[in-house]
């Protein structure tokens, strides 16, 4: 367990116990049309098994209030500024495969940092930010990027560039 700023940060593999509950706050945190993505329902549904030691969830006290993931990759030697442009997708498919083909990862890539929305605008984000760099040096990775998605892309309409 971390100590995050007065809060208290497990990983799923301390807690397995944990599962449901952090399954359990996903659609209050999200979008629903982040829900339906093909390669994170591939991703998420290994979760448990294969990469607990990489979930982490943060506490209030008894309360979940954000549930954050990161995966180990394989860089396969390229730089960060060159790694796909596919984003997301790109990191969680060669995080998996890497896993499946028992290669040594030398990168770590966050996936998610899900803040339930009454604990919105307290800073967790940045906290939780911290605790995920801890947690990837502690596993002996010293890259850690990370794809993300604006806020509030999805109120985004009619966008034109020109």
């Amino acid at each position: 367990m971390i100590d995050a700023g007065g809060l208290d940060v497990v990983t799923l593999a301390e807690r397995p116990d944990l599962t449901d509950r952090m399954w359990a706050v996903g659609p209050s945190i999200w979008p629903a049309f982040m829900l339906e993505d093909p390669v994170a329902n591939h991703y998420y549904g290994r979760v448990t098994a294969d990469f607990a030691h990489t979930c982490l969830l943060v506490f209030d006290g008894d309360e979940l209030v954000v549930r954050a993931f990161w995966i180990p990759f394989a860089r396969d030697g390229l730089a960060v500024e060159d790694l796909p442009d596919r984003g997301w997708d790109a990191i969680v498919e060669r995080g998996v495969a890497a896993h499946d083909a028992g290669r040594t990862p030398d990168a770590a890539s966050a996936l998610e940092i899900g803040i339930v929305p009454t604990h919105r605008g307290r800073g967790l984000s940045g906290l939780t930010l911290q605790a995920m760099r801890r947690e990837v040096r502690r596993c002996g990775l010293l890259d850690l990027v990370a794809p993300v998605r604006p806020s509030g892309k999805h109120h985004l309409r009619d966008v034109h560039v020109g």
